[in-house]
């Protein structure tokens, strides 16, 4: 049997509410940013095989799927350490601290997009092939939903300038809005894209899972209440490396909130 740590004398401590979850839950809405909080469910399409399936509806071959969207508001900072006279640690890049009210939950891998704000990233992606009643197109996944697209380029050799698409040349998917579609596919097969899309990041640590506060009525009765939860999240493209290898045109929505 586990022994019982002897309590400090409480004897004249003065008892109060030393934070009031309603006042921080008020200053976070204040002061935080729209996002979008969906829960991480890795996909049961796997099987025994632990991966999964490249032509899976629900999870487009990535393993995992996204249900249950609520709009709510976080608190989002940078957490990369002071650098100044000290190595830069390239772990820390694309890492922020999230700070949601006491009634969110979070957990491991949950996705959280911006509401209001917006980046800008670029990404070579291979361009693939399917043929569908004889007609062939020309596509490739993208690691985030863009909004817009600003450039496009296609390379030729070493001794010629790259290639810029004219918009005709390529669109986004009408389907899966993560699918860029090409008229035609690049030479050695690999395109240059660059566009702006909300910022997105994954919760890949939550230091402050258990927090509480206590409570005291007007009688003196004491009780525990949840305090604003924080979690350490990533940009998507440095906590899933792992690109969508379906274009599927029926995807499944699972939530069920």
């Amino acid at each position: 049997m586990a022994r019982i740590q002897t309590p400090p004398s409480l004897i004249s401590q003065v008892r109060g509410n030393v934070l009031i979850p309603d006042d921080l839950n008020s200053a976070l809405w204040e002061n935080g940013v729209k996002v979008l909080h969906e829960r991480a469910v890795r996909c049961p399409c796997e099987g025994e095989s632990s991966s999964p399936e490249t032509n899976c509806n629900n999870c487009m071959g990535t393993g995992w799927v996204f249900v249950n969207p609520i709009e709510t508001k976080a608190l989002i900072t940078s957490i990369n350490k002071n650098t100044r006279y000290k190595d830069w640690n390239p772990d820390f890049i694309g890492t922020v601290a999230l700070t949601f009210m006491n009634v969110n939950r979070l957990s491991i891998g949950d996705r959280v997009t911006s509401l209001e704000r917006e980046s800008v990233h670029s990404e070579n992606v291979t361009v693939r092939e399917t043929v569908h009643l004889g007609v062939t197109t020309y596509f490739s996944f993208l690691t985030y939903k863009p909004k817009r697209i600003d450039s496009v380029f296609i390379y030729a050799n070493k001794d010629v300038r790259l290639g810029k698409l004219a918009s005709t040349d390529f669109a986004i998917d009408s389907f899966n809005p993560y699918v860029i579609t090409f008229k035609n596919k690049p030479s050695n097969g690999v395109a240059s894209v660059t566009y702006e899309h909300s910022l997105v990041y994954h919760v890949m640590d939550i230091p402050h899972d258990f927090r509480i506060s206590k409570e005291y009525d007007e009688n003196g009765k004491r009780s525990t209440t949840d305090l604003p939860i924080q979690a350490i999240a990533r940009k998507k493209q440095y906590m899933f490396s792992e690109s969508a290898k379906f274009v599927g045109n029926d995807i499944f929505e699972n939530s069920w909130l």
